[in-house]
């Protein structure tokens, strides 16, 4: 014969259950056992692990850091441009916040974009100067950032303000 399964409601809890079950109850919903002799716990005492939905498992994230040419560093907004549809995915920054994670972005291809809140100039890209920020780069295309599903993406660091006017064909603020 074999032993009834049995979870604690308190063990319930601690895996992220909400409900309590009264001990009277508890012992009525002790697992029954089927006709082949398999024993099924009751519905109340599963606990589903599944993700909530599976658009969590197709997105990333894009991390990296701030800068701005000046002593102050503004609060920024910080977008992320899908290639292929333009779909724009975006987090904002406080004055003096060095870092940025824009999270729940799909999977895909896109261009980095920092834009300052205070409006006090033009906005910054992820481009082939950000790595040399120097007055005689002239590589302001701007990179193209992939994104894949449950990872992050780091080092994307949109610090060229100097695109001038090769910044005319970059995304505009959302």
């Amino acid at each position: 014969m074999r032993k009834s399964l049995f979870i604690p409601a308190m063990l319930l809890a601690a895996c992220g259950g909400t409900e309590t079950v009264p001990a009277a109850q508890a012992a009525a919903s002790r697992p029954a056992v089927g006709a082949n002799g398999i024993e099924r716990a009751p519905a109340a005492l599963v606990v589903d692990t599944a993700p909530e939905s599976t658009t969590q498992m197709d997105t990333g994230a894009i991390v990296g850091s701030l800068s701005y040419p000046s002593e102050v560093l503004p609060a920024m907004r910080v977008c992320a441009f899908e290639l292929a549809d333009g779909a724009s995915h975006c987090t904002s920054s406080v004055s003096g916040q060095h870092e940025y994670r824009i999270e729940g972005v799909p999977r895909g291809d896109y261009q980095v974009l920092v834009y300052p809140r205070d409006g006090s100039g033009a906005p910054g890209g992820y481009t082939g100067c950000a790595d040399d920020l120097n007055a005689g780069c002239t590589a302001h295309d701007l990179r193209v950032v992939v994104v894949e599903a449950g990872k992050a993406t780091y080092d994307i660091d949109p610090a060229d303000f100097y695109a001038g006017n090769a910044a005319v064909d970059w995304p505009v603020e959302p």
